[in-house]
C-alpha cells in the first residue's frame, strides 16, 4: 500500500518531557511520528514562534506499508520547508 501527496503538519511539543524541542508529525489528525532530534533542534523554535500566530507548518508525505510475511513495515517520509524559510 502507498499514498503519495498527503498533507503532514509539524507540531511543535515544547511539553514533552522527553525533549522540549520534539516536533510531531501529523497526518490527518493522527501522529505519526516526529522529526529527528538532530533535525528538531533547528526547527523548534520557529515553528513555535508560527503556532503562537495561530498557525502550524504543512508539508507532504509519502507513506507506505507492506506485509513481509506476516510482519507489517511501514514507514513515512516527508517533504518540508527548510527550518530558515519559516
Amino acid at each position: 500500500m502507498e499514498i503519495n501527496d498527503a498533507l503532514c503538519v509539524l507540531v511543535p511539543e515544547p511539553w514533552n518531557p522527553h525533549d522540549r524541542n520534539a516536533v510531531a508529525v501529523a497526518i490527518d489528525g493522527h501522529q505519526v511520528g516526529h522529526l529527528p532530534a538532530t533535525l528538531a533542534q533547528d526547527y523548534a523554535d520557529p515553528l513555535a514562534a508560527v503556532a503562537r500566530g495561530g498557525f502550524l507548518v504543512t508539508g507532504t508525505a509519502r507513506i507506505w506499508a507492506k506485509d513481509d510475511a506476516g510482519v507489517v513495515r511501514a514507514r513515512v517520509t516527508i517533504l518540508i520547508p527548510e527550518a530558515a524559510e519559516l
